[in-house]
């Protein structure tokens, strides 16, 4: 039986383990009845590569025919630790797993590409889930039930915390602008910048263009919650020019703007996935908060192809805007900021 992890137990000591890196190293398949585990990024490392690992190793697990399990050394602090911790292998025919078993032949290929192209990396290194060529294709198979984990997951972290519940978000927009460390220049190297402002505009008018409903704006800003506070200044500028041309593409069907800077990871990937409509930033916090939202969801084309390597297969829910991309510079001597610009803002 599928168990979550609503006490935050772990893998017992006994259960077999076959780690993603052991599967990359040697290209071969666990025989079935043995676990993946997964964790090969810190916790520090965000909560978005933290899905990346978890839903990469499902998907493995899923492939392969094996059983899935929680790593001990894992340690979650929001709403993932609400994921399931062990899933029986695809066989075992566990009523409660509603995950979808590709014919073997789909399994197999797929399986062998993922180890040849990820087995090209360092081998202390592994590509993330939202950067691999391949999961557009896998996310074909296994997206619908990856967004109800994620809701299930949701729905039992709120159950026990009704009274801090956020305002819910079902027929609104809500943007989520990733700024504070991608202003620090330290992301660039890794695809991180900032789409156009033009681009959540458009975003809107594309997704709303004949629906008249008057709807809330929410702008989840993560200054705060990410100690980005140096840049708040420089953060809340773009903001405030994002949400002056979302706001007149509105025109008659903005009702208010709320502009969130302190919400936890959990509160903030609560109005993502429950909104109405959700355009995402350069951001995996972005990629899994739309598919946790599952329905309407829109993401940037950039030139750095930050998502999928540049693959646009298309996505249930999800769909595709292409931007021109903001790279900024930090000099750290001066503190001014300056931007650089990549492809058309229009």
């Amino acid at each position: 039986m599928i168990e979550k992890n609503s006490k935050h137990t772990y893998l017992p000591a006994e259960y077999p383990i076959v780690s993603f890196q052991t599967l990359v190293d040697t290209e071969v398949t666990p025989p079935s009845g043995w676990a993946h585990t997964f964790c090969l990024a810190p916790s520090a490392s965000g909560l978005g590569n933290s899905l990346s690992d978890y839903f990469l190793a499902r998907v493995i697990a899923r492939l392969s025919g094996a059983r899935f399990a929680v790593s001990n050394r894992c340690e979650f602090y929001d709403f993932n630790g609400y994921l399931p911790v062990k899933v029986p292998a695809p066989q075992e025919n566990d009523p409660h797993d509603y995950w979808p078993a590709p014919p073997p032949r789909v399994s197999s290929r797929w399986l062998r590409r993922m180890a040849r192209h990820l087995g090209k990396r360092s081998r202390t290194k592994h590509e993330f889930f939202h950067a691999s060529p391949i999961s557009p294709y896998l996310l074909r198979w296994f997206g619908p039930a990856i967004t109800r984990d994620l809701r299930l997951a949701q729905d039992t972290y709120w159950q026990e915390r009704p009274d801090t519940r956020p305002q819910s978000t079902e027929h609104d927009i809500v943007i989520h602008f990733r700024c504070g460390d991608i202003i620090s220049g330290e992301f660039t190297k890794w695809g991180y910048g900032f789409p156009c402002v033009e681009y959540y505009a458009r975003a809107v008018l594309a997704a709303l263009y004949e629906d008249p409903t008057p709807r809330n704006l929410w702008v989840l800003l993560n200054t705060k919650r990410r100690d980005d506070t140096p840049y708040s200044n420089e953060c809340e500028t773009f903001v405030d020019d994002m949400t002056k041309l979302v706001t007149r593409t509105l025109g008659s069907r903005h009702k208010q703007t709320y502009i969130i800077s302190d919400g936890t990871v959990s509160e903030d990937f609560y109005r993502i996935s429950n909104a109405y409509l959700f355009i995402g930033s350069i951001s995996t916090f972005s990629l899994w908060g739309a598919l946790g939202n599952g329905r309407n969801s829109v993401l940037p084309i950039v030139s750095s192809n930050f998502f999928f390597s540049g693959i646009r297969e298309p996505i249930k829910g999800m769909r595709w805007l292409e931007s021109g991309m903001l790279l900024p510079s930090l000099n750290k001597t001066s503190k001014i900021v300056t931007i650089k610009q990549v492809g058309m803002c229009m």
